[in-house]
């Protein structure tokens, strides 16, 4: 998509301006018969989630300024005056910001499910503590196989405790439930548990590591 070229067009300067607006900055994007504006929101929006956003796109028709997009947006602009310049109808809404959270909530749950899911899959298959860091936080997760082909696992947080991200990295692990974790508060697998810090285990049966070595290539 043309419009998710323009960051780095940008960072090489080459991204082409829409000279019309001057109170904040709009790139253009061209693609067939197609125009759009683009801008990096983090710039004019100081507490949005999405660093760059198409604010608007429409049809290009250079033989008719009434309907051309750029045209259109040139003469909204300057509605007040020629020597005048509003670009705030263009921003984000109050439901666009609520959106742009909401999707980066989504994406950063399906991040911490990726990376636990691999750390599991990798400590599952090596026998060793595998981890990442989300938030500020080292997540440490450890498996230990069993006599009967059940593993044990267990997960610990360095850098403090947050629910929100300890129930996305327990509800990672396929197969098992809230209801089958309990909390490790003793050093147990070879873990140092840092001071304060609080660690989950739970038995992981044959099926749930079948499905989680799938994730051992990081898939």
């Amino acid at each position: 998509m043309r419009a998710q070229q323009v960051p780095e067009r940008s960072r090489a300067g080459a991204a082409e301006r829409i000279k019309s607006i001057s109170d904040r900055v709009f790139f253009k994007v061209k693609t067939s018969d197609w125009r759009g504006a683009v801008c990096e929101l983090d710039q004019i929006v100081p507490d949005i989630v999405q660093t760059w956003w198409l604010v608007t796109a429409g049809n290009r028709a250079a033989d008719s300024p009434q309907h051309d997009f750029y045209d259109r947006l040139k003469s909204q602009a300057h509605r007040a005056g020629p020597n005048s310049c509003d670009s705030s109808a263009l921003l984000p809404t109050d439901w666009d910001k609520m959106r742009l959270t909401a999707e980066a909530a989504t994406k950063a749950a399906r991040l911490v499910r990726d990376l636990t899911r691999i750390a599991a899959a990798e400590s599952l298959a090596n026998g060793d503590i595998r981890g990442f860091v989300v938030a500020d936080r080292d997540i440490r997760v450890r498996l230990s196989m069993h006599d009967d082909g059940r593993a044990y696992i267990a997960v610990g947080a360095v850098g403090g405790i947050d629910s929100a991200i300890m129930v996305a990295v327990l509800s990672a692990i396929p197969g098992l439930h809230a209801d089958e974790w309990m909390p490790e508060p003793s050093e147990i697998l070879g873990l140092q548990p840092a001071r304060g810090e609080i660690l989950w285990s739970a038995m992981m049966p044959p099926e749930c590591q079948a499905e989680l070595m799938g994730w051992a290539d990081g898939q």
